[in-house]
């Protein structure tokens, strides 16, 4: 599976936790059931942000050293370089879990520190909407890095299989010598 849809598994989760919270806390019975709720949604909304985020870093630096070690285009150096500094995923991620973060704190302060809960409430509703939209952006961010790491895999599989020259076979019935090759079992792979 590629990341996308793991990101995809994940908002999808946390789309429903979200919409479960909402629902617990509107019901306001008295229960724990929105508490317990809530403490799942920050949990799950902080790990899908923080996965987003270590993918773009680590996926930006694999791609740099690619173009480092093996000369990609320098067309794709520059569209690589225009993609990390939009960086539009990043913080939408760290303020969508933030939001959460805060939306909890203030509804567990409401509770045991006589904070009024309509700051819960207000927070929460705006993390609620923070989070649906972070999540759409960090969607198309990571498809694109995925179609940044196909298309640089791809130059390096055209790089790696260009043809190299043969050896000589002089006095040897014209049967060339088959060139060793180090590690030719070993396949580079893109997280993809």
């Amino acid at each position: 599976m590629r990341m996308w849809q793991y990101f995809l598994a994940g908002a999808a989760l946390l789309v429903i936790a979200l919409g479960l919270t909402i629902l617990a806390g509107l019901a306001f019975d008295g229960s724990p059931r929105h508490l317990w709720a809530g403490l799942f949604t920050v949990a799950l909304g902080v790990g899908v942000h923080t996965l987003v985020i270590l993918f773009m870093l680590v996926t930006g630096r694999v791609l740099r050293e690619a173009i480092r070690v093996r000369h990609l285009s320098e067309d794709f150096l520059r569209e690589l370089n225009q993609f990390f500094a939009r960086k539009s995923a990043y913080p939408l991620a760290g303020l969508g879990a933030a939001s959460l973060v805060a939306a909890g704190v203030l509804g567990y302060g409401s509770r045991g520190f006589d904070i009024s809960p309509v700051w819960h409430w207000t927070i929460g509703s705006g993390a609620a909407l923070l989070n649906l939209y972070a999540l759409q952006r960090e969607y198309s961010a990571l498809r694109t890095n995925q179609q940044l790491i196909d298309r640089a895999a791809a130059d390096l599989d055209v790089a790696r299989l260009a043809p190299q020259a043969g050896a000589a076979a002089v006095g040897a019935g014209q049967i060339a010598a088959v060139p060793a090759q180090e590690h030719a079992h070993v396949h580079l792979v893109f997280l993809a």
